[in-house]
């Protein structure tokens, strides 16, 4: 399930529907570009309060997972501590596998429409 979590982060890299960095998410997510974030569980403390913080205020959804560098070299470039989904469909397809991979399934969540 990891492997196709970061297939899915790499298709969505060369979809160009990613936005890297923290900065650059939050002017996107002040723009109402963001769908979901993925926060690197070895991101630093500032800046996940911070990035959590806008996700909470702008209503995008955020999860954690993997490690800076698995999600930099997923998406082809450095280590990434901050990745937000810019297409709806992708954030949807990705939040489901998410949910799923941690314990939750499809039932438990109402997913919705993104936005």
């Amino acid at each position: 399930m990891h492997e196709n979590i970061l297939g899915m982060i790499g298709l969505c890299a060369r979809a160009g529907s990613l936005v890297y960095g923290a900065a650059p998410a939050k002017d996107a997510m002040k723009h109402g570009k963001g769908k979901l974030l993925i926060l690197a569980s070895d991101a630093g403390s500032a800046t996940v309060r911070s990035i959590t913080h806008l996700c909470d205020t702008y209503g995008v959804p955020c999860r954690s997972y993997s490690d800076k560098f698995s999600l930099g070299r997923a998406t082809g470039k450095t280590e990434k501590a901050v990745l937000l989904v810019t297409d709806p469909n992708m954030a949807t397809a990705l939040l489901k596998r998410l949910d799923v991979c941690f314990g939750q399934t499809e039932t438990e969540v109402n997913y919705g429409e993104i936005e």
